[in-house]
């Protein structure tokens, strides 16, 4: 076991009757690891309910396992119920469970038996298989766009990249006076002063408020809601369109430990949330904290704002009028403003798409951009990645030394490689690539190609059976993802991707240094949990507490969801079996708080 390599898993899961199946996915392994006729296997069947808050701590059975042992299975009648699939793995009809376990939340442990001793013991953790993706290129659609900023869906995923898009996303931060909840239009005219709202008016505001942690919980966040709330109708004043608004409110248990730890107050540390609240009940207790309680009630806002511009209200009609009489006038600037509101328009269901076969624009290097912008609009609303292609090639042979079309093109064959295409050929794209650099593109721009590039390449080698070939795609990557800007969902992508090939402490370093941020990603934050909260040593450290706090800061039932059964959602309820995880459990999932 201690020699098999992380590409052949095992596993055991049951059906909906009750029969339980084991299964690895290579037969030689299986041969390797059941080779004798006192070889076989064990299942242990472990209940949720064993768990209980008031339940003591499980005690292992026999020295060996935690609930219902069934007799063992051994390598003859294994075999008598065994099926090979084409792909090598192995499935074995282990038996059925008693009928009562199926009203149950239970998981399965395996026991390897290996000459009728008990030789190795499993439990079963369910690390997350989310979708991943390549790190974002982002397109040149006038200057360097991520394609989820034309998705106003997609906003929050930006790559960070500077653009001239129609919208842009602001962040500030609120101070909340102790008592505080209304708040009036001069309370909040310097963020409004600071939106340039000669050329913007806010879309939509999304708001973290956060709360001292003394008092009621119940409290704390209706204030939070009201106080939210409160500034929206004071943004509102200075505008017609309505906002939209999304509140999350919580209790800042993150910032009063971070703060506590550095104080007289760190032996509050290891006391509960509610023992914490019952020592602040004491008002020389409290004033003695107010100090850094005050510093915890604040709002974390960010506001997503739309360009105003003169074609927002102009019908189809007046708008493709507009636009071909610029390019009549060759007037470049005017005809790019107008381009962009189409295709805000068009973005906005408020035009078809086929208005862009009516915006006439000649082959000639003047319209180069134009163009650009157009064919990859089109694409990001499409998705038609081969008539993009053509039409780029199409636009690079009259404008050779244009290097955003010669960029686009090279992002654009990333998504035809992947589809299966024979048009690209691997070896002369990486070269094309490393060509980029002679149009002037940035560094960092083709070491994230150049990323992208191993990422498919290992996908194709492991799919192969070239092992040696995917570690060299790994090993690429690993030194030299730091080389290049990447937004928070660039690291989850990045994050997920290494974790698929079971590195999953290279994930767990990738995300790491954002968890301090009491603002940090919801999805960072929780694959990261997915990552870690199986390890023992990484539940010692007293900073792992902040991070879960925060996690059930951002959402409490997606935390308590990690406890379900593994394969009904969760990582493991066998989790429990650490007592600080039980007590952070008990204390926030059970009952009425879940």
């Amino acid at each position: 076991m201690a020699s098999k390599p992380p590409e052949v898993q095992f596993g055991v899961h049951y059906d909906t009757y009750g029969n339980i199946f084991f299964g690895i996915t290579s037969k030689p392994w299986f041969d390797l690891i059941f080779n004798s006729a006192n070889d076989g296997i064990a299942i242990d069947i472990v209940t949720k309910d064993q768990y209980g808050c008031n339940s003591p701590a499980i005690q292992y059975k026999d020295g060996f396992h935690k609930g219902h042992l069934i007799e063992p299975r051994y390598l003859r009648d294994m075999k008598k119920s065994m099926t090979v699939a084409e792909n090598g793995t192995v499935i074995v009809r282990y038996g059925e469970m008693e009928p009562h376990y199926l009203g149950k939340e239970i998981e399965l442990n395996l026991v390897m038996v290996q000459n009728k001793n008990i030789c190795f013991y499993n439990n079963f953790f369910d690390l997350k298989r989310y979708k991943w993706d390549m790190l974002d290129m982002g397109m040149y659609l006038d200057t360097l766009v991520s394609l989820n900023q034309l998705d106003s869906s997609n906003a929050s995923k930006s790559n960070g990249f500077k653009t001239n898009y129609l919208s842009k996303s602001m962040k500030f931060t609120v101070p909340f006076d102790k008592n505080q909840v209304d708040y009036l239009p001069e309370d909040v005219k310097p963020i409004h002063d600071s939106l340039n709202y000669t050329d913007y008016y806010i879309k939509k505001i999304a708001i973290r408020a956060y709360s001292s942690v003394e008092g009621s919980e119940a409290k704390n966040n209706e204030i939070q809601n009201k106080r939210a709330e409160s500034i929206v109708k004071a943004l509102q004043t200075y505008q017609k369109p309505e906002i939209e608004t999304k509140i999350i409110v919580a209790e800042n248990w993150v910032s009063f430990l971070e703060d506590i730890a550095k104080t007289p107050f760190k032996w509050m540390e290891n006391l509960s949330k509610a023992e914490i609240k019952e020592k602040l009940k004491d008002k020389k207790m409290f004033d003695q904290v107010e100090t850094y309680l005050k510093n915890h009630r604040k709002a974390i806002l960010v506001v997503e704002l739309e360009k105003i511009t003169l074609y927002k209200d102009a019908t189809q009609q007046s708008i493709v009028t507009f636009f071909n009489n610029a390019i009549i006038n060759k007037d470049i600037a005017k005809a790019k403003e107008i381009q962009l509101a189409i295709f805000d328009k068009i973005k906005g269901n408020e035009l078809p798409i086929e208005v862009l076969d009516k915006l006439e624009m000649p082959k000639q290097i003047e319209y180069g951009e134009l163009l650009n912008n157009s064919t990859i609009f089109r694409y990001a609303m499409e998705y038609d990645y081969l008539r993009t292609l053509r039409e780029l090639e199409e636009l690079r042979d009259l404008f050779l030394k244009n290097p955003k079309i010669n960029y686009n093109i090279a992002v654009i064959k990333f998504r035809v490689w992947i589809s299966g295409s024979p048009l690209v050929d691997k070896d002369k794209f990486w070269a094309e690539i490393n060509n980029l650099k002679n149009f002037g593109i940035h560094p960092s721009l083709i070491k994230k190609m150049q990323i992208n590039y191993n990422i498919i390449a290992s996908e194709l080698f492991m799919s192969a059976h070239r092992y040696d070939k995917k570690d060299a795609c790994l090993k690429f990557i690993l030194q030299n993802y730091q080389q290049t800007t990447m937004s928070e969902n660039d690291l989850l992508n990045l994050a997920q991707y290494f974790a698929s090939f079971a590195k999953t402490d290279v994930s767990a370093s990738l995300i790491a240094p954002y968890l301090k941020r009491i603002d940090v990603n919801e999805d960072l934050l929780f694959y990261y949990l997915n990552l870690t909260i199986v390890n023992n040593n990484a539940l010692k450290d007293y900073a792992y507490k902040k991070t879960i706090l925060n996690a059930i800061n951002l959402n409490r039932n997606r935390f308590c969801q990690l406890f379900d059964p593994y394969g009904k959602g969760g990582i493991t309820f066998q989790l429990l079996d650490n007592a600080m995880l039980k007590k952070v459990y008990c204390e926030n999932c059970e009952g009425e708080n879940h």
